[in-house]
């Protein structure tokens, strides 16, 4: 099944290359995005750190909390709702703990001597919370834009909304690579524009890993468990036309469904997102020492600044376990 997978894990679509393939430069400007999350660019203080009794109360309200969900006492305390009272004690017993003690000394002393990003103490926990984290991406932590079908009149195609919004999308880009935000915007913290664009979470064992390529000049597309790749950026960094992005699009989509009737089963290197991180990270592991392809095809989606998913009719899950 392995090599069924990774026999085309991408499609690169080589006879259109000749018309597409553009240089592979950095963006003209500043270069401001980048560098957003590594400088302090709103010159905030530090917050400050609760002491321990603070932090300790905040603990108690929180798990306190968990008490008044009936559910989640049946669930994880077995209906038992006097383990809150014997959490209150371990509680009270650890604000005088001396390696309570010790630890909130450590965490003050380290805060002191940050200059740089994290900027405030607890940044540092949410990363490793995100790369941490072993439940799939899709749904429960990758962002994604899911835009309304347009109404039964509307003229307007498919490809012709998605290579606006993927245009609209690069010239924002563009933008923000000099640094030109709107006054709204530049009065906000925006350090997370770094990771925005061209940035990958690529999953290893245990942890994963945050990539980010701020020069790159590609997006993908993914229709009918495919992926393509469009050079969206030409020699000059300039985006791409829409009607030229529409065209690209369409071609796309008159490649996968011509190849519709002679696929396995249409399913796509994609769905193993969808899957616990560690089996996702051991199995994309073997794809790339099976093939020089599959690791050019990985290192391919994984420097997308964007992307775009042109999903064909959605199928009942009863369908598609038909399907596999």
């Amino acid at each position: 099944m392995l090599n069924r997978v990774t026999k085309s894990p991408l499609l690169l679509l080589s006879r259109f290359n000749n018309s597409f393939v553009l240089p592979h430069r950095r963006l003209k400007g500043t270069d401001v995005v980048s560098k957003l999350k590594s400088h302090n660019h709103l010159n905030l203080p530090r917050l400050p750190i609760p002491n321990l009794s603070e932090t300790l109360e905040r603990y108690v309200k929180s798990v306190e909390s968990l008490t008044l969900d009936t559910n989640f006492v049946d669930r994880k305390l077995n209906g038992d709702v006097s383990s809150f009272s014997r959490t209150s004690s371990l509680v009270e017993e650890a604000s005088t703990s001396s390696l309570f003690l010790e630890a909130q000394a450590s965490l003050l002393e380290k805060d002191k001597k940050r200059t740089s990003y994290p900027h405030f103490y607890f940044e540092h926990l949410w990363d490793e919370m995100y790369l941490t984290l072993r439940c799939p991406n899709p749904i429960h932590v990758s962002p994604a834009y899911v835009l309304k079908p347009p109404s039964s009149n509307a003229s307007v195609s498919q490809t012709r909304r998605a290579a606006c919004l993927i245009y609209s999308a690069l010239q924002w880009y563009k933008r923000a690579q000099r640094g030109e935000f709107p006054e709204e915007v530049r009065s906000q913290c925006i350090s997370q524009v770094s990771t925005l664009y061209g940035a990958t979470r690529v999953p290893r064992r245990s942890r994963d890993v945050l990539l980010t390529n701020p020069d790159s000049s590609h997006i993908t597309i993914q229709r009918g468990g495919r992926i393509y790749k469009m050079n969206v950026l030409n020699d000059q960094c300039d985006v791409r036309s829409i009607a030229s992005i529409e065209s690209y699009l369409e071609r796309v989509i008159h490649d996968v469904d011509s190849r519709a009737s002679n696929d396995d089963n249409g399913l796509g290197v994609g769905l193993l997102t969808a899957t616990n991180r560690d089996v996702w990270a051991d199995v994309r592991s073997k794809m790339e020492k099976t093939s020089a392809l599959n690791r050019q095809s990985f290192d391919i989606m994984d420097r997308s600044l964007l992307n775009v998913a042109l999903d064909v009719p959605y199928e009942s899950q009863d369908t598609l376990l038909q399907r596999t």
